[in-house]
């Protein structure tokens, strides 16, 4: 009896040990929450949505995208010097974040705060990633395009003094309240969107005389089409997320209308594109638009109108309804921004006549 046990026994021992062999026992990823010993990951929490605006990225456009990433000491004596990441002062720089699945995976990682909480970080993201990096009068600056780009910007800072190492461990063992660093995106340019309507009511032969009319161009005059975003400023916290535009102005145009198109007499229009732009504080009118349309008697008609005072971080919707009279005329209406989740009627500029042959 006592050798069949042992022989039982012994079966069972090298079944355990082949078994653990199948399956090892997995490390775990929070270990370094309670062990000192281990260091601490540079981790980010969700993106939150985008403020959702009609034409801008929005949250579910966020999943696949680059974004630059710092990670920079806010104290007033820190050094941000983005080639020697020696002295601790910076842990990220310029490093490309891809946005996966809800998670923010950085290329190279991971990457770790120092053992030693001696200082205490903030974290900024931006969108397109580009290079170089610019430093100048205390604040790093990237360059962007800024037509037909919605160019994002985030800051996640921690309630307290900054993120570190013991700061993480303390949030991931409940004694603080506050969450890893998450980036709230908001944008940097400013959006125009056009609708083009048909008028049913009134000074119109028939619904055939739209069928034929054609919007050719809708173009924007004068703008800039380059500039610097201000990602991270030590002195000046009110800087950061703003746009100095750089280099010449010329026109924009949407460049989706590649083809000419129809206006629907419909009540719900036709939908023309957008253009994103740097709204440019020297600009108290706000920007000169030109809309071009061929009629079915292949005369073109040049209409010109001015939008008004812009707000940057903001989208505009205008609507254009068309009025089959002679001469041909626009009425521009419904001027409409979009700002947070709440849209709001502006004003109405009234009716342009346009130009042409």
């Amino acid at each position: 009896m006592k050798r069949f046990s042992l022989i039982f026994l012994g079966a069972l021992a090298i079944l355990m040990a082949g078994c653990s062999k199948n399956n090892p026992q997995q490390p775990d990823p929070d270990a370094w929450v309670h062990d000192l010993s281990l260091p601490v990951p540079i981790q980010f929490g969700s993106p939150l949505p985008v403020t959702k605006a009609v034409g801008f990225v929005d949250a579910s456009d966020l999943d696949g995208i680059d974004i630059g990433v710092y990670g920079l000491d806010k104290s007033a004596d820190a050094v941000w010097n983005l080639q020697d990441l020696t002295s601790g002062d910076v842990i990220l720089a310029n490093k490309k974040g891809t946005i996966t699945e809800g998670s923010i995976d950085l290329e190279g990682g991971p990457y770790y705060y120092p053992r030693v909480s001696d200082k205490n970080y903030t974290f900024y993201g931006y969108y397109p990633k580009t290079s170089p990096t610019t430093s100048d009068g205390g604040g790093l600056y990237v360059n962007v395009p800024l037509v037909n780009t919605d160019v994002l910007w985030a800051r996640a800072e921690a309630k307290g003094d900054g993120y570190n190492a013991m700061y993480l461990r303390k949030i991931r063992s409940g004694l603080i309240d506050d969450e890893v660093p998450t980036f709230n995106f908001e944008h940097s340019t400013t959006g125009l969107k056009f609708i083009a309507k048909a008028n049913l009511e009134g000074g119109i032969h028939n619904d055939n005389d739209f069928t034929t009319t054609k919007i050719t161009k809708v173009r924007v005059l004068d703008v800039y089409h380059n500039g610097q975003l201000c990602v991270a400023h030590q002195t000046n916290k009110a800087l950061e997320g703003s746009i100095r535009p750089i280099g010449e102005k010329s026109n924009a145009k949407i460049e989706e209308l590649d083809e000419s198109v129809g206006l629907s007499p419909t009540g719900a229009g036709t939908e023309l594109g957008e253009l994103f732009l740097y709204a440019d504080p020297d600009l108290t009118d706000g920007f000169t638009v030109e809309v071009v349309v061929q009629t079915k008697a292949w005369s073109e008609y040049v209409f010109s109108f001015t939008t008004g005072p812009v707000e940057p971080k903001t989208q505009y919707t205008f609507n254009l309804t068309f009025n089959y009279e002679d001469p041909i005329n626009i009425r521009v209406g419904e001027l409409s921004w979009t700002g947070g989740t709440e849209v709001k009627d502006v004003n109405t500029s009234g009716e342009v006549t346009g130009s042409g042959d």
